[in-house]
């Protein structure tokens, strides 16, 4: 994980006597890593997130200066301690400087000579270390739970560490399923993984790391922006989504903050392509299994419906589906419903599916279904004359057209996985 530099900052700057005096506005940066950098050779070294500390030993004059900072930008690093009274002093740091930082949200601080640079190297690691470690063992500890929540010895190891960060066994959590979906294949489960425990090794985990992924950028913006927040969530990261944990409350508070995410991500990366299923409120702690696929089938409702995001308990019929813990039950029902319908469209090129289907919407209107068709009233009566006598469907009946309209219903929740 990785740790706000405007809590660091918060914590250490009595200790360390650090001055904050330009890019204020950058603050909300996280820093994964602290460098030591006196030369920009070394630049290349970065991989973004890095608080940088310079003496300034090679500095030979405000241009120099000026680029460095520059380069450190443009590397992405999150923030520059400039430590002063040895090679550079306050008067160095010149206006310029000063508007380059404030104008990119730069944050650069100031740190008397007096400061050890081992002393506050020596604590940030620790720091990192101790966020890395917490976030790693929850990560771990949850994504057992999820995977494999029968396990008796996984969860012997993993209950502890939960109940030791204030999780809870009979709380209830919701569990938000974040895809980016610029790889959409990705995030589709397979048949396999559908309706039955997730099927994965026996000791794997979802990664808990920032996978080097199209997404990776989007997941540290999320982390970001929900500690800005202060939002009550804990991150489980795979390599092409993101799951967000959270004590159960209403569906219009997590709208209202999800909402506001999607939005402060799409005004920072200039687009996102995320779908966000919500699942329904567990009864306990391990009822984040079921619900992570809840989750899952919420974000392919929304990438259906080309909504931003998605809450299962909005998903109707589809709810009672995800218990059926076969398909082949499911495929058999729709194939012995409709099967005969789609031959014969396949064997005559027609589309008397859609026909039925409109049939069945419109409560038997011709005219409404011939205004949903684009067609003539004529060529409706005819299609409704070949589904009843040549296809011997009885669409007077009650039970049969319930029974139609389930098996379409069935039909489009297949749809969703591949």
């Amino acid at each position: 994980m990785a740790i706000l530099l405007r809590d660091l900052y918060k914590e250490t700057k009595s200790t360390y006597g650090l001055d904050l005096i330009a890019g204020e506005e950058g603050l909300d940066h996280l820093m994964n890593w602290v460098y030591i950098s006196e030369d920009p050779g070394t630049l290349e070294f970065l991989h973004g997130g890095e608080l940088i500390i310079t003496t300034g030993v090679l500095c030979g004059n405000e241009y120099w200066l000026y680029n460095f900072i520059k380069g450190l930008i443009e590397h992405k690093t999150c923030g520059l301690i400039i430590n002063i009274g040895g090679h550079l002093n306050r008067s160095d740091i010149s206006d310029r400087i000063r508007m380059l930082c404030d104008r990119k949200h730069y944050p650069l601080f100031l740190m008397p000579w007096e400061t050890r640079i081992f002393d506050i190297t020596h604590d940030y690691y620790n720091r990192i270390f101790d966020d890395t470690q917490t976030s790693q063992a929850i990560s771990t500890a949850l994504s057992r739970v999820i995977l494999h929540p029968n396990d008796k010895a996984l969860m012997e190891i993993s209950l502890p560490v939960l109940y030791e960060h204030g999780f809870q066994a009979d709380a209830q959590y919701h569990l938000v399923y974040i895809s980016d979906l610029r790889d959409t294949a990705s995030m589709k489960p397979t048949a396999a993984q559908t309706n039955t425990s997730i099927q994965q090794s026996e000791h794997s985990t979802i990664s808990s790391g920032y996978a080097n992924t199209a997404g990776s950028f989007l997941q540290n913006l999320l982390t970001r922006l929900v500690r800005i927040y202060n939002l009550p969530y804990t991150f489980v990261n795979g390599t092409d989504y993101t799951l967000l944990i959270s004590p159960a409350r209403s569906n219009e508070r997590l709208e209202q903050e999800l909402t506001r995410l999607l939005y402060y991500m799409g005004e920072s990366a200039g687009t996102t392509s995320m779908y966000i299923g919500i699942s329904a409120p567990t009864k306990d702690l391990i009822g984040l299994s079921q619900a992570f696929l809840q989750g899952q089938c919420a974000a392919l409702m929304a990438q259906k419906k080309n909504s931003s995001l998605f809450f299962f308990d909005d998903m109707g019929f589809y709810k009672l589906l995800l218990s059926v813990s076969d398909m082949d039950v499911l495929r058999e029902y729709v194939n012995d419903t409709l099967g005969s319908i789609i031959t014969y469209d396949e064997q005559h090129h027609t589309n008397y599916l859609e026909t039925l289907y409109q049939y069945l919407l419109c409560d038997g209107s011709i005219q409404k279904i011939a205004g949903a068709l684009f067609c003539h009233r004529n060529t409706v009566n005819y299609r409704v004359r070949i589904l009843r006598e040549d296809l011997h469907l009885a669409l007077d009946d009650p039970s049969t057209r319930f029974e139609l309209m389930t098996a379409f219903q069935v039909h489009s929740y297949l749809d969703l996985f591949p």
